[in-house]
């Protein structure tokens, strides 16, 4: 059987072509389009609630709203453990799901768990359940300029904004500069003028300063949907709020009766850069997007915005995640250089150059098969994935080697035919290539048993090695000795190598 399956690419050298041109067409467009990561892809395993409840102390959401869910969930299929965040206008249940439990079929016992809850307090907005999503830091600039912190946040925000709008990012977060507020100060003769209290002035702007969804009407052709979109994000938007409308229709406005100005925090929190105001911006990546193309992206749109202003504002590198990423890239580069040269140069003093380049060629290929792999698998280039590579580069063409080897060994020494010293030659060498093959397989096995965040993380340099050491010896076993046969590699008295046949001499 094996050796009709080698007889056949053999003499048949238009489909060993063919196939290599396959896998190295699917390698290539694979490589174009895999996701660079620092760390590998890692689903986590818990489900996230959360409840707004505008108003409420920690204590309220605690007992109307935490308890509540807490209680819902215990007992439920899939449920590790239980934790809670009470805060003031805000309530918190993360939910760890137990591993090898189904995470979709997790998320939805817990959305019916959650909303069966009949007993919410009519303040408390729906609960929102999403599974956890890992975000990790791809770069952080510190941006830092103009004094005027109305000019400066309004540069980082059109930043920002145009980030985002390449849809390449999804998570962007800065600080530095404190969130705005509008001061609205009355005097108490206004009060007593008007009969008011500090309260009826709250429930004014409270009633007033709000989007509100009141339903929808249908129609025969369509259906309309009813909103009311009265948020205040201007203090000139404040100024016509009415606080007092009499019968007579005389109205009392804010701006009547209060001093509405727009101002920072007093004791806010800041940020210096080298003596000068900045801001802290980091862009952060989940697990569809590409860390390596973010940061292109964002060190250039950073540079085009030194330029467009001129030197008034700046954009410091401070950490740069990726540049340990690009080094393990750099190094498996040189790596795979390096093995290819020395192929080259000992097989050319050995045996011949034209056989040494086709021994070589193994590299290439059993990389493009693997990158291939990796990417249908929907595993990215990333530190582990690295670092598997580099260290399979160096084993990727022993068996390439023996079965060259042997096959220059059938047509130097017992004078075959180039077709019949490849079928030969690589017979008599296929089971122990073979079996050293499968032996380095199961040393990596291993890999793929180990548990908790460990084993998440270590299982993709055994499938990196594995998946590499198959394609290499499809490679040695199917296309390498098609090569050798048909090529100028056995033809006698063509050594037209003079000095590496010297050297042999």
């Amino acid at each position: 059987m094996a050796s009709r399956f080698i007889q056949y690419f053999i003499k048949h050298s238009v489909v060993t072509n063919w196939v290599m041109i396959i896998i190295c067409i699917a390698g290539i467009f694979a490589l174009s389009n895999i996701q660079k990561r620092i760390n590998p892809k890692i689903e986590i395993e818990e489900v996230e609630i959360e409840v707004p409840f505008p108003g409420a102390s920690a204590l309220e959401v605690e007992e109307g709203i935490v308890v509540k869910i807490e209680e819902s969930l215990r007992g439920l299929e899939g449920v590790e453990k239980i934790r809670s965040t009470s805060a003031d206008n805000w309530g918190s249940v993360t939910v760890e799901i137990s591993d090898g439990y189904d995470m979709n079929r997790a998320i939805q016992e817990i959305k019916n768990s959650v909303n069966s809850i009949n007993s919410y307090p009519i303040e408390a907005e729906k609960p929102v359940v999403t599974q956890r999503t890992m975000w990790n830091r791809a770069i952080m600039f510190s941006i830092y300029g103009p004094d005027d912190l109305f000019t400066l946040k309004g540069i980082v925000e059109e930043f920002r904004d145009e980030l985002l709008a390449t849809g390449k990012m999804s998570n962007i977060r800065w600080w530095g500069i404190p969130s705005r507020e509008f001061s609205i100060e009355i005097s108490p003769d206004d009060l007593i003028r008007y009969q008011l209290t500090i309260a009826d002035i709250a429930m004014a702007i409270r009633n007033s300063n709000l989007n509100l969804s009141s339903g929808s009407v249908l129609t025969e052709q369509e259906e309309i949907l009813i909103r009311t979109y009265e948020k205040k994000y201007e203090a000139v938007d404040f100024e016509r709020i009415e606080v007092i409308s009499s019968i007579d229709g005389r109205k009392i406005y804010l701006s009547d009766i209060c001093t509405i100005r727009e101002q920072w925090p007093e004791n806010r929190m800041y940020s210096e850069y080298n003596g000068r105001r900045s801001v802290g911006f980091n862009i952060f990546y989940n697990n569809n997007e590409d860390v390596v193309e973010i940061v292109e992206i964002a060190e250039k749109m950073a540079g085009e915005y030194e330029l467009k202003y001129a030197g008034l504002v700046h954009f410091n590198t401070f950490i740069k995640e990726t540049t340990e990423l690009e080094e393990r890239i750099q190094l498996m580069t040189q790596n795979g250089l390096i093995g290819l040269v020395m192929v080259l140069i000992l097989l050319g003093i050995f045996l011949n150059a034209r056989l040494a380049f086709w021994v070589a060629l193994s590299i290439p290929i059993s990389l493009l098969g693997m990158f291939f792999v990796l990417w249908a698998l929907n595993i990215t280039i990333n530190e582990m994935s690295l670092f598997g590579i580099i260290l399979v580069i160096g084993i990727l063409v022993d068996d390439g080697i023996i079965i060259g080897e042997s096959i220059y060994s059938q047509w130097e020494k017992y004078g075959k035919k180039p077709v019949r010293a490849a079928i030969d030659g690589t017979l008599e060498v296929i089971k122990p290539v073979t079996i050293s093959i499968i032996t380095t397989i199961v040393a990596f096995t291993p890999y793929f048993f180990f548990y908790g965040m460990l084993g998440k993380h270590v299982w993709q340099i055994a499938a990196v090695v594995i998946i590499s050491l198959l394609f290499s010896l499809v490679e040695a076993i199917v296309i390498l000795p098609a090569h050798i046969a048909h090529s100028r590699a056995l033809l006698p008295g063509k050594d037209n190598d003079r000095l590496l046949a010297r050297m042999r001499k």
